[in-house]
């Protein structure tokens, strides 16, 4: 899995006095497709999985940049991107 922007930093403890940085990625690029186009569209947020899949129903709007205008979506059109491949 590839990261996007987000980590997040811990300190973990091995052994009596030892610790070891731990960095691990939580976030991946919500995305939503073009009703004109069928492209995929980055929204411009990034959103950790975990809690996406359990946030209360949202709306939003995010521009095209293949269709040159603004849609309007809700949060159970959009899937996270947390790769290289960003189909859902």
């Amino acid at each position: 899995m590839r990261c996007h922007r987000a980590y997040t930093s811990a300190l973990h403890k091995i052994g009596e006095s030892a610790f070891v940085h731990v960095r691990s990625c939580l976030m991946g690029r919500l995305m939503i497709r073009c009703p004109k186009t069928n492209e995929a569209i980055f929204t411009g947020k990034y959103v950790a999985a975990e809690s996406f899949h359990s946030t209360p129903v949202f709306f939003s709007h995010t521009y095209c940049p293949h269709c040159n205008l603004f849609h309007e979506w809700f949060a159970k059109n959009a899937w996270i991107c947390d790769g290289e491949y960003c189909e859902p």
